[in-house]
């Protein structure tokens, strides 16, 4: 960052600060099990309800560990709520595919080399 806040278009949902009137307190999440996406759902309802979101380098907030999808049943409810994220932002489904594949092919040739 090269200033000390500045506004995203996205925030990690444990990490937000809201004003009372901002709260979004309707269940917005429309699956059942492990909630996928559901911060970058949030965001985009922020969003369409002209919700500014910043982030400032003065607050640190880390996670101790990250949990790898390892079913067949995880991976597809992450792909669901992946399509449905898509859905809200209109965004491209084949940009978002070439994306992780390259990503994808980048992590395997860079696990060759090591």
């Amino acid at each position: 960052m090269k200033k000390n806040t500045e506004e995203v278009q996205w925030l990690a949902g444990g990490c937000i600060l809201h004003h009372r009137e901002n709260l979004i307190i309707d269940d917005f999440f429309p699956f059942s099990g492990k909630a996928y996406c559901e911060d970058l759902i949030h965001s985009t309802l922020l969003r369409n309800n002209n919700v500014r979101m910043w982030v400032t380098k003065n607050v640190v907030c880390e996670l101790d560990s990250l949990v790898e999808n390892e079913t067949v049943i995880q991976k597809l409810q992450e792909k669901i709520a992946i399509e449905y994220t898509l859905h809200l932002t209109k965004g491209s489904s084949i940009r978002y595919v070439l994306r992780n594949t390259y990503f994808s092919i980048k992590y395997r040739i860079k696990s060759i080399l090591k």
